[in-house]
């Protein structure tokens, strides 16, 4: 059997939603914009931290608007892979901008705080693979970090987060207690990385509200602003870096609940045996797969399958 953090993560908060992610192999057919706001913002810190070549054609209103008001201006080319990406979306140009708009805010605020970061080796995407004896039976647990970052006293694992929550203590709260810092330190240990910790760079997007004659425009630099200005006075609203690590023995105390998790899923997937957990239907963006739970008859439940859902491999 294969599995990952995120699979079982996925496993212990909902089997049913693990059942139609993971053994169905179903993701919804359109990406959601919190997922196309992250990955474009993975893009842009990754290259930050690589120092990759960019190129450029022109410099954005948007991007001389974030220049004048604190944005390095050797830092441009990274704004200008926002435009790049956001301008390839074929959506309601109106919802475009306010995302495009929002994302150069949190990398603009961030390139203003980190820009000195002192990184002498970033390898993106790092991901792992190791056997858990699991009841005898032999699972292949994978993992996979935004980036092992070599600094001057050892290696940590980097992770980038975003939360729409009001607080960052209450979201800084869950995620000391989260498996996944776990995951990360009991497994690149096991591959011979030896990471210090786990790194978090956590980003709040601004809960803003669109006053009642403002136009978009004026709105959406208004979240910039916000976001810029609150880096340039050291980031206390916005942004929030977390390092995290683990003893030996809460990595013990991970690997045997390691074990358990996994059996347990393993009894589901032979006895079929596949729960709601409807509790977490609202958690975070929402599950996208709670409009089959509404839904008690089958014939429309593989309707709305067929509309909203395609197949894909999952981990």
């Amino acid at each position: 059997m294969h599995v990952s953090n995120s699979s079982l993560t996925i496993f212990k908060d909902c089997p049913y939603k693990y059942y139609l992610n993971h053994i169905l192999k179903l993701q919804p057919k359109k990406k959601s914009w919190a997922l196309i706001d992250g990955e474009v913002l993975h893009k842009c810190l990754e290259a930050l931290y690589r120092q990759d070549p960019i190129i450029y054609t022109e410099v954005s209103p948007l991007m001389k608007k974030c220049l004048q008001i604190g944005v390095p201006a050797h830092l441009e080319g990274i704004l200008s892979l926002v435009e790049h990406y956001y301008d390839k979306l074929e959506e309601d140009p109106d919802t475009v901008d306010f995302h495009r708009y929002l994302t150069m805010a949190m990398v603009s605020g961030y390139l203003i705080l980190y820009q000195n970061d002192k990184v002498t080796g970033y390898q993106p995407e790092l991901t792992g693979t190791i056997k858990i004896n699991a009841d005898g039976k032999q699972t292949e647990l994978e993992f996979r970090a935004d980036a092992l970052v070599t600094i001057p006293n050892g290696n940590i694992i980097k992770e980038y987060k975003t939360s729409s929550e009001w607080s960052l203590p209450r979201f800084i709260e869950r995620l000391l207690l989260d498996w996944q810092p776990s995951c990360y330190m009991y497994g690149f240990t096991k591959l011979g990385y030896d990471p210090m910790g786990v790194m978090y760079d956590i980003i709040r997007k601004p809960r803003l509200k669109q006053g009642s004659v403002e136009s978009n425009e004026a709105f959406n630099f208004r979240i910039v602003k916000a976001m810029i200005y609150d880096s340039l006075k050291g980031g206390k609203e916005y942004y929030h870096r977390e390092f995290i690590t683990r003893s030996e023995q809460d990595i013990r105390e991970y690997e045997e609940d390691l074990k358990r998790i996994i059996k347990d899923l393993t009894t589901h997937i032979e006895q079929e045996l596949w729960y709601k957990n409807s509790g977490r239907c609202n958690d975070y963006n929402g599950c996208p797969f709670k409009i089959l739970c509404w839904e008690s008859d089958l014939g429309k439940k593989q309707e709305l399958i067929e509309e909203f859902f395609k197949e894909g491999l999952n981990d």
